[in-house]
């Protein structure tokens, strides 16, 4: 093997190595009957590695090998696993090693007795096996492109994704606090990025289909890894049918099976103890029914993210999640253009509420500034043409700011107050420059003066013997300036002739 390797050397037909070898070895074999175990699988190992190397088209000589393999461990003890640890258990590993080196994985599963010489090794060294397998499809960035070979390759390495009954220290690491469970997790969720059926939608369905049914028996903390790419790979998919609408007129019918399989997987992952991620996935499917625009998006748009505010009030208890998942609808709201008026009032007006029910006061605030846009630059469907336009409804933006503005003056810290104030500063030029009817250089004045004065207190305050606090007012006043200067340089334009700020 080593020469043929070494010098490009192909063995000449007319001599039939592998043949002679192999019955070689099996006279070896059967002359010493107290032949070690792990003697058998060095010499078998020799014999693999001949045949893949030396005649790497002839498959059947590298099965042959693994065949007879597994019959002379029946023969010693029929159906015991060769015991962890053993010598004989780190050569069948080796040997099990030598087809992932030599071939890609698409080449491997053409080995159909891979898969028995490996069941003969106790859960430790079929879990380093797999590992090692996996790793090698990640590195040689293998395309896997049927439903049926991720079906075999699935069946391959089975103890990372499912329970094994011989896993009995398994039970205790499967969690997230464990960083190899993690890390062996993150790699099968990994996997995924490798299934793909190019330009055959259907196939790519069938493996989304078998990859939910394999994983759904791996158990919720294994669900938290496998789950997502599958529901991502299910949205990108929608987008692949709509792209061949043309020449596929049941496409509307798959996306909406797709977004049902989604709503399901989210509903399964909303079981953890964390709402973060299911909602995240919630407002990507609305996204995404929003631009796929099939004949029930409006419909699909408005359940999962009617789901994702469910999950949002869920979270009651702990402020800073949610005012982050707030954040996530709103902006979330302000991109999906697929509602009418009625269920895209709803929604505005539900979160509008959500912020001002938020307990701390600068978080109702910056929620407020950004539910303004909801009532401007958000989209929705007009009844009579059936296109997108944007809201612009300026009184309601309007009560949000004067709402915004109100609770600023409630806020009891004053350097908070006044980070508050400078945010609400730029939302109204924002506004300004978005030709708000109600918002003008007065109303821009009297907030600038209100600022500044709010400032002179603040410099006129002794800043508590505290580091973070003098950094913490160091980083507003850097804010504030960048403010002020954009706000002169914007003077020099006649829009904003008449604006007074102090230097």
């Amino acid at each position: 093997t080593a020469y043929s390797t070494r010098d490009q050397q192909n063995i000449p037909e007319s001599i039939q190595l592998f043949d002679i070898f192999s019955e070689q070895i099996a006279e070896v074999i059967k002359s010493r009957s107290n032949m070690p175990p792990e003697d058998i699988v060095a010499l078998q190992s020799a014999l693999l590695s001949l045949s893949l190397k030396c005649y790497r088209d002839q498959f059947e000589y590298g099965n042959k090998v693994l065949e007879k393999t597994r019959q002379l461990f029946d023969n010693i003890a029929l159906d015991t696993p060769v015991q962890t640890g053993t010598q004989a258990a780190k050569e069948l590993v080796k040997m099990l090693k030598i087809p992932i080196d030599c071939y890609d994985i698409l080449d491997v599963l053409k080995l159909n007795h891979y898969k028995l010489v490996l069941q003969l090794l106790s859960y430790r060294e079929r879990h380093t096996v797999c590992m090692y397998i996996t790793n090698s499809i990640l590195d040689k960035e293998t395309i896997i492109p049927t439903a049926e070979q991720v079906t075999q390759l699935f069946d391959l390495i089975a103890t990372l994704i499912v329970d094994q009954t011989d896993g009995n220290f398994e039970a205790s690491r499967q969690t997230i606090s464990n960083e190899d469970f993690v890390e062996e997790q993150n790699l099968v969720a990994r996997l995924f990025n490798n299934f793909k059926a190019t330009n055959d939608p259907d196939q790519q369905y069938h493996i989304i289909k078998i990859c939910q049914d394999t994983f759904k028996n791996g158990g919720l903390e294994r669900m938290r890894f496998t789950y997502p790419p599958i529901i991502m790979r299910a949205y990108a998919l929608a987008f692949q049918y709509k792209e061949i609408r043309e020449q596929d007129e049941k496409w509307e019918k798959k996306c909406q099976k797709l977004f049902q399989l989604c709503n399901q997987l989210i509903n399964t992952l909303t079981k953890l103890e964390t709402h973060d991620l299911p909602l995240r996935l919630y407002l990507q499917g609305a996204l995404a029914a929003s631009e796929i625009r099939s004949e029930n998006a409006e419909t699909i748009a408005y359940e999962f993210f009617s789901q994702a505010y469910t999950l949002y009030e869920e979270q009651a208890g702990d402020t800073r999640a949610q005012c982050a998942s707030l954040t996530l609808l709103i902006g979330t709201l302000e991109k999906v253009s697929c509602f009418g008026e009625e269920n895209h009032s709803t929604l505005r007006q539900s979160l509008t509420q959500a912020a001002t029910r938020l307990l701390k006061r600068p978080d109702q605030v910056r929620t407020l500034l950004l539910c303004t846009h909801l009532f401007w630059s958000a989209q929705r469907v007009d009844e009579a043409t059936q296109k997108s336009e944007q809201v612009r409804d300026g009184e309601k933006v309007l009560a949000c700011l004067k709402k915004a503005t109100k609770l600023t003056t409630q806020v009891m810290d004053h350097t908070a107050q006044v980070q508050l104030y400078n945010e609400l500063l730029n939302s109204y030029i924002y506004f300004f420059n978005q030709n708000h009817p109600d918002i003008n250089i007065e109303v821009l004045n009297s907030l600038i003066e209100k600022l500044q004065s709010e400032m002179l207190k603040l410099d006129s305050t002794p800043s508590a013997n505290n580091t973070t606090s003098t950094d913490s007012e160091e980083f507003i006043r850097n804010q504030i300036r960048i403010t002020f200067d954009h706000l002169r340089q914007q003077s020099q334009i006649e829009k904003f002739q008449g604006l007074q700020i102090n230097n």
